[in-house]
């Protein structure tokens, strides 16, 4: 079946204008093909996001023709790769597109305001993952580029590694993989690395490249604070060795590999999109750096026995081709000679498609193998350069599929050097390069980004996938994933439970829906479990009952599961636009909500009923209201906690007959205040007035009191009028004359994301924002100080986009998503009022309640607490029923509310005294009453009670 069809219809008159001028001025510079890495990698500072969003549109429309839909849309292809490039850059520059703009704002809050900001708690976020997996069901956390090991010389050294995210970061191992830790690079302006290397000399020393929070799988620019970065104590302080001015003056620069020279480690080698930069002083303090080699420098190597002799991968634009290039002296400038003979001609600078991987072998140090990759086309090489030159072609293959885009290409090491492995669609081929005869080998995940073999251990090889680091064994007869402590999962969307702090459920890109497994504790590290495939997105948890859970994944596929997915059922129904939309209605959860095409390319509001008690099917015609729009994708949909007749639905719409960027997408926010009538026919919606619909809607969120007033959060913020302001209070009381009150105040120019901004209901209008710069927090009294309104919240968080904020209230602590970092949490100080809660009337409690107190249950009352009732109890409370007192624990649960436990139960009494309800308290527990995580459950008597 057909997953998807999206974008197509776009291919309006507006487009063909917009692109006729686009289209000459690129296609004359970059040859005929029009990928992302055509536009990423001409890179200019004018350049504008919206040239190369629309020149994808069309040349995705023309590729969608002619391609099989399953490859179309599956893995890491060029629609979810240009989907992905569109949700990270987009809200960072809607609605100007200019890039220069992002990285001036970036550089100023690192290099001027940063140190401005009071932090309203400075608390340690903890790293939650997933970064710890079990060993059935889940396989893998998030992709990594490269791996690399110490190499003293001696086989000994080589249990310490490096591996990389060019989104998560540095990861650091000394025990061969078997653990991995974050390596210092979260705080930087860009925590995202694309290659690493060591000082041959010290395991202490690194030097990394900073070029990454661009795509996914891919080095990306380095901007105005990236670059080279060193450190000589294991990543506890660092120091920037080359930056843009001194890698060609651009920071639009791409680091694709790091080369240190084993025999003078003072000489380090940086291949650049713009060059192959060299210095011969990489430990001093201010390195000097020469352009020894022009040119899109994709890889590098030394020869193994002599160090003087270099080899390069380069596209040539001169040429308009790629070749293999060597000096024989060691590197330095003028001294490069093309090679007589070259592998096949390949003829376009696409770096993803189109490149040359070489490699050179301990075995057979004067052989030079390479692997050229075309659009489909593999083809795998060697050549015995000291002999005679020409090459003998190993072995040719089709790939369609195209999946890892790194350097996924090793040669052995040992014995007789003629083995390889290479990258081959999903998984990895082994090849004997003198009979050509190959094997494929299962990866444990898919998508292949890098390949190593090791330099003494014969038959044992190394892979980055899109999953994390995996051991193989005996050349490819067995994948080990290393994933442990490899928090790198680019987080889609999450979910927190509401009543059950041990449950996180969360969307991963490349590594479907995966949950929490462990009990909640302090300083929780718990493992995950793989729920559900496909690229994960945004999933809901049941307010009411955490048993029931909605996994997503792109294109509209959701799962559903009665029992912690335990087991599930898959929910398709029609597909949706890239992003997968749901929402429950929270004062009856058994209503979901959804957007879905209908018709197509039309997203539409659909209504499910698991209980068949409110009438299912589609409750909207956007169609019908934007007229004009040749395309409506939902981009949000949110209900409140107190009002379930609510449903706001956040909507892009594409006008047909817009002349420019500007005017063709709208945002709209549109609101139906009875949800929740039996006949679908009779939900109304109507449009309500926002500050301006030029700019993307990041979030919504209620008021915890009113479902009439919100907090709505845009992408961006332009510093022209009131009006562009990043964040409102509106009161849609009286929805024809809403009250605006713009709440921006101190907060940076900065970006914020999907789903990244909510409230603390126990708060004084407490609103948590998240960004790439952390989270900040503003309250109704903070705003009283328009200069200090905002304030930081927590340290030591990755500077990496987020995806998702919510609060815990049963943990009582805050939870963020990351795209390259996984969840992370920060608890907040356990509250506790002395001033206890009596119960001085027979009550009954059906909903979860978090407390910050002692409950006292007076004589002659009762208590109920019946199956929804989860009670959450701060670490010094306790609850105490008094002689004539009843607490009844109807199927309810009292649980702690904080890290530490609380302390339990106290039921008072007077031993000598007759046995009835009068004379001493009563508690009472049924139907799966649980008491946990207390200090001591139970307590006859009073806590000074001695006998």
């Amino acid at each position: 079946m057909k997953l998807h069809s999206t974008e197509k219809s776009i291919t309006n008159s507006f487009i063909k204008r917009l692109l006729g001028v686009i289209s000459v001025f690129l296609l004359t510079n970059i040859g005929v093909y029009g990928q992302l890495d055509s536009w990423l990698n001409n890179m200019q500072p004018e350049q504008n996001y919206y040239d190369i969003k629309y020149g994808m549109q069309e040349y995705l429309n023309s590729l969608e023709k002619t391609m099989d839909s399953a490859v179309f849309y599956a893995g890491d292809g060029e629609y979810k790769r240009f989907k992905i490039f569109e949700s990270i850059w987009e809200p960072r520059v809607s609605p100007h597109g200019e890039f220069s703009k992002y990285y001036d704002a970036q550089e100023d809050y690192y290099k001027n305001l940063q140190d401005d900001y009071t932090f309203y708690t400075t608390a340690s976020w903890h790293e939650l993952g997933p970064k710890t997996i079990q060993t059935s069901g889940s396989k893998g956390i998030g992709p990594v580029e490269f791996v690399t090991f110490y190499d003293n010389g001696t086989t000994d050294s080589t249990f310490i590694m490096l591996t990389g995210s060019t989104l998560g970061g540095l990861f650091y191992s000394t025990d061969t993989a078997n653990t991995w830790q974050s390596a210092g690079t979260d705080t930087w302006s860009q925590s995202g690395v694309s290659w690493a290397v060591f000082n041959p000399n010290n395991y202490r020393m690194w030097y990394v490249a900073s070029s990454g929070n661009g795509a996914s799988t891919e080095a990306s620019w380095i901007g105005k604070l990236g670059g080279v970065f060193r450190t000589n104590d294991e990543g506890q302080s660092w120091d920037t060795i080359a930056d843009y001015h001194d890698l060609g003056g651009s920071y639009f620069t791409k680091i694709f590999k790091l080369l240190i020279n084993p025999n003078n480690p003072d000489i380090l080698f940086v291949a650049t999109f713009c060059g192959l930069y060299k210095t011969n002083n990489c430990n001093s303090s201010d390195p000097g750096w020469t352009k020894v080699l022009d040119g899109f420098i994709y890889d590098l190597e030394l020869k193994p026995t002599n160090d003087s002799v270099m080899y390069a991968s380069i596209y040539d634009s001169s040429l308009d081709r790629w070749l293999i290039m060597r000096s024989e002296n060691y590197g330095g400038a003028l001294t490069w000679d093309t090679l007589s003979a070259q592998p096949e001609y390949l003829s376009d600078s696409i770096v993803r498609h189109q490149h040359i991987t070489i490699e050179v072998s301990k075995a057979r140090p004067d052989y030079l193998y390479c692997f050229t990759r075309d659009s489909s086309s593999h083809t795998l090489y060697y050549t015995e350069m000291d002999i005679h030159f020409n090459w003998h072609k190993i072995v040719s293959f089709q790939d369609k599929y195209g999946y890892g885009s790194g350097h996924g290409f090793g040669v052995e090491q040992t014995g007789n050097g003629d083995t390889i492995m290479v990258s081959h669609k999903f998984d990895c081929m082994k090849y004997n390069i003198l009979t050509g005869t190959g094997v494929s080998c299962v990866n444990v995940h898919d998508d292949t980004e890098d390949i190593v073999f090791h330099p003494y251990n014969s038959g044992e090889v190394w892979a980055c996938t899109h999953g994390g680091v995996e051991k193989i064994i005996n050349y490819g007869n067995e994948f080990k994933n290393r994933y442990n402590g490899l928090g790198v999962g680019q987080i889609e969307g999450f979910t927190t439970s509401y009543t059950n702090p041990r449950y996180i459920l969360t969307g991963i890109y490349h590594d479907g829906s995966q949950i929490t497994t462990d009990p909640y504790q302090q300083n929780w590290n718990p493992q995950w479990k793989h729920v559900f495939g496909g690229d994960g997105m945004k999933p809901v948890i049941d307010n009411l009952n955490t048993n029931r859970m909605y996994a997503s994944a792109q294109y509209g596929s959701w799962s559903y599961t009665p029992d912690l997915f335990n087991s599930y059922e898959s929910i398709y129904g029609n597909n949706s636009h890239f992003l997968t939309i749901g929402v429950l209605n929270k004062e009856n959860p058994i209503v979901f909500f959804k957007s879905q095409y209908d018709p197509e390319p039309f997203e539409n509001i659909f209504r499910n009923s698991w209980d068949a008690s409110i009438g299912e099917g589609k409750i909207s015609e956007f169609q019908n209201v934007f007229t004009y729009a040749e395309l409506i994708i939902t981009i949000g949909l949110y209900t409140p906690f107190n009002d379930g007749d609510y449903l706001l639905a956040n909507l892009k719409t594409i006008d047909s007959n817009a002349t420019s960027h500007q005017t063709m997408e709208s945002f709209h926010l549109m609101r139906s205040v009875n949800a929740n009538s039996m006949d679908t026919l009779e939900v109304l919606w109507e449009e309500l007035t926002i500050p301006t619909n030029k700019r993307n809607i990041a979030g919504v969120v209620f008021d915890p009191g009113n479902p009439d007033k919100i907090i709505l959060a845009y992408t961006t913020q332009t510093i022209n009028s009131i009006s562009d302001s990043l964040i409102f209070k509106i009161d849609y009381s009286n929805p024809n004359d809403p009250i605006f009150e713009p709440i921006t105040y101190n907060l940076p120019i900065t970006c914020v994301n999907k789903n990244c901004i909510t409230v603390d209901k126990f708060s004084d209008g407490g609103i948590f924002l998240a960004t790439e710069y952390g989270v900040f927090y503003t309250d109704n009294n903070l705003q009283q100080d328009t200069l200090n309104a905002w304030q930081l919240v927590g340290t030591g968080l990755p500077h990496v986009r987020s995806t998702g904020l919510e609060m815990s209230y049963p943990s009582n602590s805050l939870r963020v998503a990351l795209f390259g970092r996984g969840i992370w949490e920060m608890p907040f100080p356990c509250p506790y009022d002395s001033v206890p809660l009596s119960i001085n009337s027979d009550t009954t409690w059906n909903s979860p309640i978090t407390m910050d107190r002692n409950l006292i249950i007076n004589s002659g009352k009762t208590l109920t607490i019946n199956s929804q009732g989860i009670i959450h109890l701060p670490t010094d409370a306790k609850i105490i029923v008094k002689p004539g007192g009843k607490l009844v624990l109807n199927g309810g649960t009292l649980s702690n509310g904080c890290n530490g436990l609380w302390q339990g139960i106290e039921v008072w009494g007077n031993p000598e005294a007759t046995q009835i309800p009068a004379n001493q308290g009563w508690l009472s527990i049924s139907n799966g009453g649980t008491i946990e995580n207390a200090e001591v459950a139970v307590r006859v008597g009073s806590e000074d009670y001695t006998n």
